[in-house]
Formats: C-alpha cells, sequence, structure tokens
C-alpha cells in the first residue's frame, strides 16, 4: 500500500531511513494499516506525488499557563 508520512519516524525501514515528512513509501499492507491506525501516515492518493500535507500547528508560546489559578479551600479539621 501506497502512504505518505505524516510524522517523521527514527530507525531504518529495510536497511534504509525513513522518508522525509510529505514523502510517499510502499509499505506491506499490515504494516501501513497499523500506521494509518496510528497516525503516523496516510494512505496516499493517486493525483500528487509527494505533495508535502503535514497537520501544523502553533508554537507554544513561552512559558505560560493558561489555566485559571484557584484559591485552594481550607478544609475543617474534624473533631472527636
Amino acid at each position: 500500500m501506497k502512504v505518505r508520512i505524516k510524522v517523521a519516524q527514527t530507525g531504518l525501514y529495510n536497511g534504509a531511513p525513513w522518508p522525509a515528512v510529505g514523502k510517499t513509501i510502499d509499505l506491506p499492507d499490515h504494516v501501513a494499516k497499523g500506521m494509518i491506525s496510528a497516525g503516523h501516515v496516510e494512505q496516499a492518493s493517486g493525483g500528487s506525488k509527494d505533495a508535502p500535507k503535514v497537520e501544523t500547528r502553533p508554537a507554544p508560546g513561552g512559558n505560560v499557563e493558561t489555566r485559571e489559578k484557584t484559591a485552594k479551600k481550607a478544609t475543617p479539621a474534624k473533631k472527636g
């Protein structure tokens, strides 16, 4: 099955480095299906050849916490 790489892979495949993100590779069906379900690759369409289609997200901005801080409530001591 011909698939397009979405996530950079480490290591080697069949003794060669993995293709770069956006490139295509022909994998055995059982390998391709597992990697598709994990989100590492997508099935390549026959239209465009090695078209870079990569998910992008904005870079995290500094060391900013977005959750509002709440005051801790004091718990009353148990008597008895």
